[in-house]
């Protein structure tokens, strides 16, 4: 009985700083991000425990872009985003506390712009191309158009998000995208 006792007061001591006490210890976030495959490292973390193994207990908000996660990072309604590091870019100019911290993905070429029935961007004009503004969609999109030395004036952009842009093409919705 008394080598029992011995256990009891051993377990009893040990609780709180093995698990019990982490519990109440955890720091806890909000983080948001896209449902893009892309942005599965947030997801992958989450439920591999590692935010809970380094004090953290983190609630994930998904939305339809990562980047369009970031307003909600600079109204402080979230305190991690996970998107593209030009939208963290481009917002540090609107608010200095807001830095891309981390580089999660490197993509060597992964930007295209896709039409239907036309065969090259410049068949895009006057037609409807889907942009994920704020995003580096439209980064890209701005940037072809300043390489080819095309105006942006004759195109008709459309605001839509990088998982929806191809169901919106198959519907026709819009007549091509870009995609960066």
């Amino acid at each position: 009985m008394r080598k029992f006792s011995k256990f009891l007061l051993a377990i009893a001591v040990l609780l709180p700083i093995g698990g019990f006490a982490n519990a109440q210890t955890l720091t806890k976030m909000t983080i948001a991000t896209g449902v893009d495959p892309a942005f599965s490292q947030f997801y992958v973390a989450k439920e591999a425990g590692i935010f809970e193994k380094n004090g953290l207990d983190v609630t994930i908000n998904t939305g339809p872009s990562g980047s369009a996660m970031v307003p909600f990072l600079i109204g402080n309604q979230v305190q991690a985003v996970y998107g593209s590091d030009l939208a963290g870019v481009i917002n540090h100019n609107i608010d200095n506390n807001v830095v891309a911290v981390a580089d999660g993905t490197y993509l060597v070429k992964w930007l295209s712009v896709v039409g239907r029935n036309v065969a090259d961007v410049e068949g895009l004009k006057g037609k409807r191309v889907g942009i994920a503004m704020g995003t580096g969609s439209e980064i890209f999109w701005k940037r072809v158009l300043e390489k080819r030395n095309l105006n942006p004036a004759d195109f008709k952009m459309v605001n839509v998000e990088a998982p929806e842009m191809l169901a919106a093409t198959e519907r026709g919705d819009i007549d091509g995208f870009a995609g960066g």
